[in-house]
């Protein structure tokens, strides 16, 4: 009589982390696209603190979102994070099928990179760095216009 193994379904698995801290408006872009097409991707703090000198010592780029592959391999960048997720788990598709579609999404996301988030930075340093009060709302007050 064979011994009976226990069926892995691969896409149950998580095999791949993504290096996530929440207040950080390029690592909320790719948790948007894994929660979207519900991917296997474990969302965890990263394992060294943030800014500090063991953090840019083990990631290169020295910020987050970081994807880490099943194999080790290291991905930085959101944008470039999110196509290397989308060509891997192209259902649903969230860049566009035309090239005219997938160049309003780049569109969307530059104009958001150059404007938006030059905007929001002071407050999400403000978050990412332990502040009173005062300071936040000094710093809400700073960009909210009247």
């Amino acid at each position: 009589m064979s011994k009976l193994r226990p069926l892995k379904v691969k896409w149950q698995r998580r095999f791949m982390q993504l290096y996530n801290v929440f207040n950080s408006p390029y690592a909320t872009r790719v948790r948007m696209q894994i929660a979207h097409k519900g991917l296997p991707v474990d969302i965890v703090e990263p394992p060294e603190t943030l800014r500090s000198d063991a953090f840019k010592q083990r990631f290169v780029m020295g910020k987050v979102p970081i994807l880490v592959l099943d194999d080790g391999t290291e991905l930085a960048e959101s944008g470039v994070i999110m196509r290397y997720l989308e060509e891997l788990f192209p259902r649903p598709d969230m860049l566009g099928q035309s090239a005219l579609e997938r160049a309003n999404t780049g569109l969307l996301c530059s104009w958001s990179d150059a404007h938006m988030t030059r905007v929001l930075f002071p407050l999400f340093k403000a978050l990412m760095v332990p502040a009173s009060d005062a300071e936040v709302k000094a710093t809400l007050h700073a960009i909210t216009p009247d």
